[in-house]
């Protein structure tokens, strides 16, 4: 398993974002991500893209009480190639969105995953965190994302992580193979004292049930 291409994208209103993958998409690998808007008044309605792919949203919604804003973590098996724009879209006006998608090769399963809110985790390195899960098998790609939807400052990635998107708007995302399967958490380290986030983690098992190769041998970053 390894990452093809990730890409993000954020806007401070509107009722839908459009997040327009660089390159082409491939039939039989996979979309994860993440999605963080606000205020939380508002709900996430459906995730749709050009392709035709079929969304499962995750933990829709865990809300930040204190700012009052929202986040997702979302997948899709790519069942068609070609060129693809994802579409995440609301019940209503939003003040804030940002979403960041990451294409997966090498599988279409989903494993597990998790989400949770902080308020004010501070700067502590990896103090920001998804919660744990255990995959079921060794060898899981997982994706990590977290946004600070209150100052908007980018964290940075955890230890051990490998950084992926930085920004737009708060969110960073990463990415890390496991080896053999046990607990583990998305970190992540906060730049403000003040800010509060939403962090997410998602696993993926290879076809065969087990074992991810090299994350870094084709991967296009925007």
């Amino acid at each position: 398993m390894a990452l093809v291409q990730s890409k993000g994208a954020g806007a401070f209103s509107g009722t839908s974002i459009d997040v327009v993958l660089t390159d082409a998409v491939t039939s039989g690998n996979i979309f994860g991500g993440i999605v963080v808007w606000g205020p939380s008044t508002v709900t996430l309605t459906g995730i749709t893209d050009t392709r035709g792919n079929t969304y499962t949203l995750l933990h829709n919604p865990t809300t930040e009480g204190s700012v009052g804003f929202r986040g997702a973590l979302f997948y899709a098996p790519i069942d068609s190639s070609g060129t693809c724009t994802v579409t995440c879209s609301f019940s209503a006006n939003t003040n804030y969105i940002t979403c960041g998608v990451h294409e997966i090769s090498e599988t279409t399963l989903f494993d597990t995953s998790t989400m949770q809110a902080q308020t004010d985790p501070g700067t502590g390195t990896d103090a920001v965190s998804s919660g744990a899960i255990t995959p079921s098998v060794s060898g899981c790609y997982l994706f990590g994302g977290s946004a600070d939807g209150t100052n908007l400052v980018v964290p940075s990635a955890g230890t051990g992580w490998t950084g992926r998107l930085n920004g737009p708007v708060g969110l960073r995302t990463e990415e890390l193979i496991q080896g053999t399967a046990q607990s583990v958490a998305a970190v992540f380290t906060g730049g403000n004292s003040l800010s509060d986030f939403v962090s997410g983690i998602i696993a993926f098992k290879a076809a065969g049930g087990g074992g991810g190769g090299n994350p870094w041998h084709y991967y296009a970053q925007q």
